[in-house]
């Protein structure tokens, strides 16, 4: 009796495995399979595992891909991104990666993933490539992330953190064409010292003349730097 027992709880035991194995088995589709999933009602998220080099590359990605690599880790690094119970697909150049990244999610607990067989090399539809970045004023900092895009600013410098860069910020004592105060502020300071008129670039306080009022608040952005 205790056998017969045994015999029917190591069954039941290496059915729980198998039908556990079964859930977290990842799907292997065709590009065809996959363009089908995509255009539907509710098509799953889908995930580019390759390299922002191969993402923005000769071959270009899927329109609507997140660009999630694996080798560098970002995947394994941000797949709580993810719903695990929202279906998934991943692709890669020729299928290696996103084999190991479907395998990752499944042992994440992610109960639909489809790896694309054959990746993008196996990819016969339309692809889009990566727009360039646009960097207006030539500082090295892209337009989007710039926060004075028409006036070259390296440095990002916003005394006041208001968002707009001292460069370009009316409230920012900027007398010399650079992001940050330094002695070329101070010269044409100087050099500006008790004139009068309208418009002074050095009459910070606007009260018509250049002088003590000013280097006061020349000073102070100065040391708030």
């Amino acid at each position: 009796m205790k056998s017969a027992m045994k015999v029917h709880f190591c069954l039941a035991l290496a059915l729980v495995f198998v039908l556990s194995g079964l859930a977290l088995a990842h799907i292997d589709i065709w590009p065809e399979e996959a363009k089908t999933l995509l255009e539907g009602k509710k098509p799953p998220v889908f995930v580019d595992v390759r390299e922002p080099s191969e993402y923005c590359g000769p071959y270009g990605h899927v329109e609507g891909a997140l660009n999630y690599p694996y080798s560098s880790d970002v995947l394994r690094e941000n797949y709580t991104d993810f719903d695990p119970e929202q279906p998934i697909m991943v692709m890669c150049q020729s299928g290696g990666r996103s084999n190991s990244a479907a395998k990752f999610l499944d042992a994440r607990g992610f109960t639909t993933v489809y790896d694309v067989i054959g990746g993008m090399r196996n990819w016969p539809y339309d692809t889009v490539g990566c727009v360039d970045p646009v960097d207006s004023d030539q500082d090295g900092i892209n337009d989007e992330e710039d926060n004075c895009p028409d006036t070259y600013n390296p440095g990002q410098g916003d005394v006041d953190q208001d968002g707009v860069g001292n460069a370009c910020d009316p409230n920012f004592p900027n007398l010399y064409v650079i992001d940050r105060i330094d002695f070329k502020d101070f010269a044409v300071f100087a050099r500006a010292w008790s004139m009068e008129g309208e418009s002074l670039a050095a009459d910070l306080d606007k009260n018509g003349t250049v002088n003590y009022g000013d280097l006061a608040i020349l000073a102070e952005s100065w040391l708030c730097e």
